[in-house]
C-alpha cells in the first residue's frame, strides 16, 4: 500500500464493532465510477464511539493483522485511496451517523472470467509483505454482506502474488448482515525473491448482473506454524501441504496419493473411487476418505453457522466430473451429499449448514468424507483444501 502499508486505521474497525454500520441513514459519498477517475475527499473520522458488543469479533483478525506486521485496507480517507477498480465495475461509498462511517459498495456488471487474475476491485500490498510470506501460509480475510438494494448473493476473492501463482477465486456466500470470510494460501517461494506487488481482489455478481456486496475491508497475514497446520479458533482446515498433519482414513476401493501441481506448486490429494456412491449408506467412512474435525472444534461450533470450502479439479486422467463430500457431526445431523462440479480447473466451492444445537455440546469430533464419484469404473479428482470456517462468531 501506498504511504504508511501495514497500518489500517484501527478507528475504522472499531466503527464496524460499535454496530453502527446496521443503519440505515445514509449518505453517498463522491466515489470512483470508473478506472480512470479520481476518489473524491472522504470525511474525517472523529468521535467515534467504542463498544464491546459481539460484533467487535468480526473485525478483531483486521486489528490483530495490522499489529503483527501484516496488511489491512479499509475505505478510510487514507486507505481508500489505494483501491483501484477494472472496468465493467461500480463502486460507491456510503457514510452513516452524519458522514462519520463509511463503506464501500461493489456492483459487478462484468461476467467473472475465471482466467483473470486482476477483475474488479483490487489494492496492492506492499512488497515487505512478500518477503514475510514467501514460502508461508497466509491468512485472507474479507468482512462483508449483501448490498442492503439489488444484492448478489455470493461473491469472489483472489490473491495474486503476480509473479509465482495466485490463490485462484475463492467464493463465498453473502449474508444480510457484516460477516468475516477468510480462506488460506500457500504462498510459493520465488527462486530469486519477489519484484511484483502482491494484491487482494474481490468482486461480486459472478454472471455480471450488476448486482452488489457491501464491504468494510480486507486483510492478509502470516499464520504461525501451528495455526497454519492445524485449527485456529472456529476453523478447520486440511489440504494435503506438508505442514498439514491431518490423518485421512482410506477405505477399501478408494485411493488418495498427494501429488504436485506444477503449475501452482501447490500439494492435491488426489481421490480415485472404484466404487459408486451409495448415499443411503449410514457408515458414512465407507463411501470415501475421511479426516476429523478435531472435538474441541466441534465444541465451538455447536449450533453455529459454518462455511464449507472445497477447492478442487478434475484430474487430467480419468476425470471425474464431480465431487461428492459430507460433513457430519456423528451426533446430530449431517449435510446431506453435497455436489461439487469439477472442471479441470482449480475452483472454489463453498457451501452453508447450520450445525444443530445440542444441550450438552459435542465431545466427540466431527467427519468430513471425500468421494470421487464415477460410472461404476475408477475416476479421479484433485482435491487442494477443505475449509470449515464459522460464519457466525459471536
Amino acid at each position: 500500500m501506498r504511504g504508511s502499508s501495514y497500518v489500517v486505521g484501527a478507528l475504522v474497525l472499531a466503527l464496524v464493532a460499535a454496530g453502527i454500520l446496521v443503519s440505515t441513514d445514509l449518505i453517498k459519498l463522491p466515489w470512483l465510477d470508473s478506472p480512470s477517475s479520481t476518489p473524491g475527499d472522504l470525511p474525517s473520522l472523529v468521535g467515534v464511539p467504542t463498544s464491546s458488543s459481539p460484533e467487535s469479533r468480526l473485525v478483531a483478525p483486521m486489528n490483530e493483522a495490522a499489529a503483527a506486521g501484516g496488511f489491512a485496507a479499509s475505505f478510510s480517507e487514507r486507505e481508500g485511496r489505494t483501491w483501484e477498480l477494472t472496468r465493467g465495475h461500480r463502486l460507491e461509498r456510503f457514510a452513516l451517523n452524519g458522514g462519520t462511517t463509511v463503506f464501500a459498495r461493489l456492483s459487478s456488471g462484468a461476467a467473472l472470467d475465471k482466467s483473470q487474475v486482476i477483475d474488479g476491485l483490487f489494492v496492492e500490498l506492499p512488497l515487505e509483505f512478500t518477503r514475510l510470506s514467501a514460502g508461508k501460509r497466509i491468512e485472507v480475510g474479507v468482512v462483508a454482506r449483501a448490498a442492503q438494494t439489488n444484492p448478489s448473493n455470493e461473491f469472489s476473492v483472489l490473491y495474486a502474488t503476480r509473479q509465482a501463482g495466485n490463490s485462484g477465486w475463492r467464493t463465498f456466500q453473502l449474508a444480510s448482515n457484516f460477516e468475516l470470510r477468510t480462506f488460506a494460501f500457500d504462498v510459493p517461494a520465488a527462486l530469486d525473491g519477489y519484484s511484483a506487488k502482491p494484491v487482494i481482489v474481490v468482486r461480486g455478481d459472478p454472471l455480471g448482473r450488476g448486482l452488489g456486496l457491501e464491504l468494510i475491508g480486507v486483510y492478509a497475514k502470516v499464520m504461525s506454524p501451528a495455526t497454519a497446520a492445524n485449527a485456529s479458533g472456529a476453523r478447520f482446515r486440511v489440504d494435503f501441504s506438508p505442514m498439514n498433519s491431518a490423518e485421512w482414513m482410506v477405505p477399501e476401493g478408494h485411493s488418495l496419493s498427494v501429488v504436485r501441481d506444477p503449475q501452482g506448486g501447490v500439494s492435491l490429494g488426489r481421490l480415485t473411487s472404484a466404487r459408486p456412491l451409495q448415499p443411503q449408506e449410514l457408515k458414512l467412512g465407507s463411501q470415501g476418505p475421511s479426516v476429523f474435525v478435531p472435538a474441541t472444534i466441534a465444541r465451538q461450533l455447536n449450533g453455529k453457522k459454518v462455511n464449507i470450502v472445497v477447492r478442487a479439479r478434475a484430474a487430467a486422467a480419468n476425470p471425474s466430473d464431480r465431487l461428492r463430500i459430507v460433513f457430519a457431526t456423528q451426533k446430530a445431523g449431517h449435510t446431506g451429499w453435497l455436489s461439487v462440479p469439477l472442471t479441470p480447473q482449480l475452483e472454489s466451492h463453498s457451501f452453508s449448514y447450520t450445525i444443530p444445537k445440542v444441550p450438552d455440546g459435542y465431545t466427540d469430533p466431527f467427519l468430513v468424507v471425500i468421494h470421487a464419484e464415477n460410472n461404476g469404473s475408477e475416476q479421479s479428482a484433485d482435491v487442494e483444501s477443505v475449509d470449515i470456517v464459522a460464519a457466525e462468531l459471536n
